[in-house]
């Protein structure tokens, strides 16, 4: 089984979920950030994902990440402010 880690980042004020990188490149061990503070803020026009090959998906909408932890896992929930939830996944813990 493979494990990776998360990270939170802002920046582009937009939805993000990256593949797990590693030195800049996908990779199955590698990190994931999560982003990109888009709460009470104008969001950005996305780029486009062919020429942001580490973004595995994204959105143009503001959201807050509903982070929960448990032994050996993290589960996310995106939720936009209706209280819609428009992406979850979870994360493995690193071994």
């Amino acid at each position: 089984m493979k494990y990776t880690s998360g990270v939170f980042e802002n920046y582009d004020h937009t939805y993000k979920v990256t593949h797990p990188l590693r030195a800049s490149q996908p990779h199955p061990d590698g990190t994931r950030y999560l982003g990109d503070g888009a709460w009470a803020v104008n969001t950005r026009v996305l780029r486009p994902l062919e020429t942001s090959p580490y973004i595995e998906r994204a959105h143009s909408k503001n959201h807050v990440f509903v982070a929960t932890f448990q032994r050996g896992r993290a589960d996310f929930l995106a939720v936009d402010p209706q209280g819609e939830i428009f992406d979850r996944f979870s994360i493995d813990a690193r071994r």
